[in-house]
């Protein structure tokens, strides 16, 4: 069934929905002559929106650039501390160094050595012996730098003259003088001819420091 409504004819399950339409119409018609205005919701101004998430970026900028500073801080800490704890631990081996081993000592024999290996051993240090004889002109040059390093540095500063105790310069292979060794835990770090002041003072820093 159709019912025409002027120049308009609609199915009959349609008239509900035109009728609705309608009276919407109408009723927007209405509002308008009596002045009723709709409650729109509020818009944010573009300007404002871009402002508002400027701000929260930056925001998260600054909190990033703050956590990123505390980590470097931390981090700065941490390395200074480690280099205090180092430097200290240093001093605290100097401070515990005997007289006795402030001076270099002359090795007398094979047991000699041995006991004083096995003291070095004992006490973490390091064991520096510097293999010489009463000719080696080379040797009496360097003398008086290495008693300066030894009463230094940390660690046992040893002498030994090769046509004295001939036994230790062949099992160490010592075939030119003055040669230096350097033994830590009974590992052999360093062992060379060294002839500069310069030269060993870089050696013995970074083995015995």
């Amino acid at each position: 069934m159709i019912i025409c409504i002027g120049p308009v004819c609609i199915p009959l399950w349609g008239l509900f929905p035109f009728l609705l339409v309608l009276l919407s119409k109408a009723w927007a018609k209405i509002k308008s002559w009596l002045g009723i205005e709709t409650a729109a919701a509020p818009e944010t101004p573009a300007e404002e929106q871009k402002e508002t998430t400027s701000n929260v970026l930056h925001s998260d900028k600054d909190d990033k650039g703050t956590r990123k500073t505390a980590i470097e801080a931390s981090s700065g800490d941490a390395t200074e501390e480690a280099a205090s704890k180092a430097a200290s631990d240093t001093d605290g081996l100097r401070a515990r160094k005997p007289d006795k081993f402030k001076a270099v000592v002359q090795v007398e024999s094979v047991k000699h050595f041995q006991d004083l290996m096995r003291e070095a051993t004992d006490k973490g240090w390091p064991l520096v012996v510097k293999f010489t004889a009463v000719w080696c002109k080379p040797c009496k040059a360097i003398q008086p730098h290495y008693q300066q390093l030894a009463a230094k540095l940390p660690g046992i500063f040893l002498q030994v003259d090769v046509d004295e105790v001939d036994e230790l310069a062949d099992r160490y292979r010592v075939n030119a003088l003055p040669t230096f060794l350097v033994v830590k835990d009974r590992k052999r770090l360093f062992s060379s001819v060294v002839i500069s002041q310069e030269e060993l003072t870089s050696v013995l820093q970074q083995h015995c420091s």
